[in-house]
């Protein structure tokens, strides 16, 4: 159910959920599905938003930062409905404490995340295809994933349909599915001032102030504005466990990308069968990164990267690219009304620019050519000077962001190891020609200049055994509050080098499960 209205809504619900993106609308539909009552609230609209950069401004003190703006989406579908749609399971290595680099290590086992990143893509619905890409790609390309050197191929598969708007239409619609709140902004947390609890979730709409009750409360909506809702609880709520945390905030991270050389390509055949991308394996797109095994990361442990070798896009991938915006072009036009005419105006105007950017950019290619651009892709660090506040000298319910996104440094060494390790690789095998930034291999901090953001906002809220560590305890409830939890990326302590949404949604997946049994 799609609402407008508070009044509508079930009061109390068992759970309310704050954000309808890639975290929050598989937590509900969960929900949704084993019986609870869930409310699902979202500040934006059904309907696609071609201007949605501008509610995402804010203010950046540190390291420039285009995912601020570029990066999020408001709305039903959250993120997703930029999103591309790349789906990869974190590494074991990932969650291992690492004291000399600062990395706190994950307080859950890799096990556990696997089997709740299996849940996840069984509620995507590419699970068997999932598990039949790896075995498709062997047989097509006719080599192995592991290259010697410690390196070892990793796959990147591409969700079908990555707009949960559009891929979940039918079960948010159904009369069983969740209450969704649309155009309604989570302003606050409702508190019990005897107990402590948390209650609901104060919201601001078109009919001015509200609260929306639930017998849990769980912020989804995004690592970015997770952590804006905990800053205005800590000064809305000074008397409480959250308001005292010096980690809300802080340890706040991204994904480095760069390209950083060339890869001249000797024997095209086989350069193409290690990188090129694939469509229609196991009825998925199929991309490739290089990277380190995780044995190699535990003996010789740095941050975490991979490797990029993307060629000029073919006239092929153009247009089976083009197609694919095509069809989310024509699909039915977004729920919640409004003139078909104009829905499919705001499509075109929001992802024609996306697409452009993602060809000019090269993130995936043929080897046409005889020369592909040599990226990497790395880690960053925990860096207790990278943080996330709120604008200073505004009231916190109306401050904006204001992201310090600032870097270890020590990023550069993990980099300078796998770019020799590649270029040792193509020299001993004869399939191409590395050449990359003299600056990497002495290690030189200005290198970083060639390296953005990635639109991965994860940390902030992390994850740790005790409250003096961290935000949510290894059940994601914030320490201290009950009746509060945080899902998504912004409770990962650490994030690897893979594209965070499949874990984000598999710890969300596995939050539902404790609040299904906590409610039941």
């Amino acid at each position: 159910m799609l609402t407008r209205t508070p009044d509508s809504l079930p009061n109390p619900a068992d759970v309310v959920i704050v954000g309808s993106g890639a975290v929050g609308l598989p937590m509900a539909l969960r929900l949704a599905a084993m019986g609870r009552t869930v409310t699902v609230i979202e500040t934006g609209r059904a309907a696609l938003d071609p201007g949605y950069r501008q509610g995402n401004r804010g203010q950046i003190s540190g390291r420039p930062y285009k995912g601020l703006e570029e990066g999020r989406y408001r709305g039903l579908g959250g993120t997703t409905r930029l999103w591309g749609g790349q789906l990869m399971r974190q590494s074991d290595a990932l969650l291992d404490p690492v004291p000399e680099l600062g990395k706190p290590g994950w307080p859950i086992e890799p096990k556990e995340l696997a089997r709740w990143e299996d849940e996840a893509l069984r509620l995507l619905g590419v699970d068997a295809a999932i598990a039949q890409t790896a075995e498709a790609w062997a047989d097509k390309v006719v080599v192995s994933p592991r290259l010697g050197l410690d390196l070892e191929m990793a796959l990147s598969t591409w969700l079908p349909r990555p707009d949960f708007a559009q891929l979940f239409g039918a079960r948010i619609a159904a009369p069983a599915g969740p209450a969704i709140l649309l155009e309604h902004e989570a302003v606050g947390l409702a508190c019990d001032t005897v107990s402590g609890r948390i209650t609901g979730v104060i919201v601001d709409g078109p009919g001015g102030r509200a609260t929306v009750h639930g017998r849990e409360v769980v912020l989804a909506c995004g690592t970015l504005e997770n952590i804006r809702l905990l800053l205005r609880a800590q000064a809305a709520l000074p008397q409480s466990p959250l308001a005292s945390n010096r980690h809300v905030g802080r340890w706040f991270f991204d994904h480095l990308h760069g390209n950083v050389g060339t890869v001249r390509t000797r024997d095209a055949k086989m350069m193409g069968r290690f990188f090129d991308t694939h469509y229609g394996l196991a009825g998925l797109k199929v991309s490739t990164k290089l990277k380190l095994s995780n044995d190699a990361l535990r003996k010789d442990p740095r941050a975490a990267c991979a490797v990029t070798v993307t060629g000029a896009v073919s006239s092929g991938e153009a247009l089976r690219e083009i197609g694919g915006l095509l069809r989310r072009l024509a699909s039915p036009r977004s729920m919640g009304g409004g003139n078909p005419l104009s829905g499919f105006s705001n499509r075109l105007r929001l992802f024609v620019p996306l697409v452009w950017s993602f060809l000019r950019h090269q993130r995936s290619g043929t080897f046409m050519t005889g020369q592909a651009n040599f990226g990497t892709e790395v880690e960053q660090l925990p860096c207790a000077d990278s943080f996330v506040a709120l604008e200073a000298g505004v009231p916190p319910e109306q401050a904006r962001l204001d992201i310090h996104w600032q870097l270890d440094g020590r990023e550069i060494e993990a980099i300078a190891a796998l770019c020799q390790r590649f270029d040792r690789w193509c020299r001993a095998t004869g399939y191409a020609e590395l050449s990359y930034d003299p600056r990497i291999d002495r290690l030189d901090p200005a290198v970083f200049d060639l390296f953005h953001d990635s639109s991965h906002q994860m940390g902030g809220a992390r994850m740790a055994r005790v409250a003096d560590a961290g935000v949510v305890d290894p059940e994601l409830g914030v320490f201290g509050m009950p009746g509060l939890s945080v899902a998504g990326a912004a409770v990962f302590p650490s994030g690897g080098f893979a594209n965070p949404t499949l874990g984000a949604i598999a710890l969300g997946l596995r939050l539902a499960d404790r609040l299904e049994r906590q409610t039941a």
